[in-house]
């Protein structure tokens, strides 16, 4: 499907986002960039900013992985450039603003106090608009296990993670409202287990995750672990 400059045009772009990271990775080359570029040439509409900022995210993360440190905090800046001159966000913006300030941590470990505030500021006002929203859950269990434990860490992830794991992937009928996060709790659950020395408990969310989506290449790591 082309991406045109319509709204129709979104439809299934949250798929063709993973199809872009599974390939980038598959081929060792970007693929988020140009579908970045072709969303960034479309007449604006209702969810292109979040999708254009959730390309940006998922371009982050390859390129962390690829070890491009510059590349990847450019991609985490365009993001967050994209929703930060929003006048009002909507849940999902806010969720995605505060991954997005919480993984710039990674980037400038010497600004981590107030981009961490920064992070829970906006899934703060994520939480207020929807409190049941599995992103928003996932990125507070995601951050708190980021969080180094001299400073609080560990206290909160395992409630956020078992919370959004019984949330929707979706509370929006809007066809072009995201859905993504589910295999982010069962990995980040799992992984805080194993950290803990939860093996057992560790297993059982590393095979309920695999169930869900087989393919997860950090659920079966982890597993093999056990």
């Amino acid at each position: 499907m082309q991406l045109g400059n319509h709204r129709k045009s979104l439809q299934e772009i949250e798929e063709q986002i993973n199809q872009a990271q599974a390939q980038s990775f598959a081929q060792r080359t970007d693929k988020l960039a140009p579908l970045l570029e072709k969303l960034e040439a479309m007449e604006p509409s209702e969810w292109l900013d979040y999708w254009k900022a959730y390309t940006a995210y998922q371009g982050a993360i390859y390129l962390m992985v690829m070890e491009d440190q510059a590349g990847a905090l450019a991609y985490v800046d365009k993001g967050l450039a994209v929703l930060e001159q929003k006048d009002k966000p909507n849940d999902e913006e806010y969720a995605l603003l505060g991954t997005l300030y919480s993984l710039s941590i990674s980037f400038k470990p010497g600004e981590a106090i107030g981009l961490s505030a920064k992070a829970r500021k906006s899934f703060n006002k994520a939480l207020k608009k929807n409190s049941g929203n599995l992103r928003v859950l996932v990125g507070i269990g995601r951050s708190d296990y980021y969080k180094p434990k001299q400073y609080g860490g560990g206290k909160e992830a395992e409630a956020f993670l078992l919370k959004a794991l019984a949330a929707p992937d979706q509370y929006s009928s809007e066809a072009n409202a995201p859905s993504w996060g589910r295999d982010d709790a069962y990995y980040y659950l799992a992984a805080f287990y194993e950290r803990e020395d939860r093996r057992d408990d560790a297993k059982l969310y590393c095979h309920k995750g695999l169930k869900e989506f087989p393919t997860h290449p950090l659920l079966t790591e982890l597993l093999a672990k056990l």
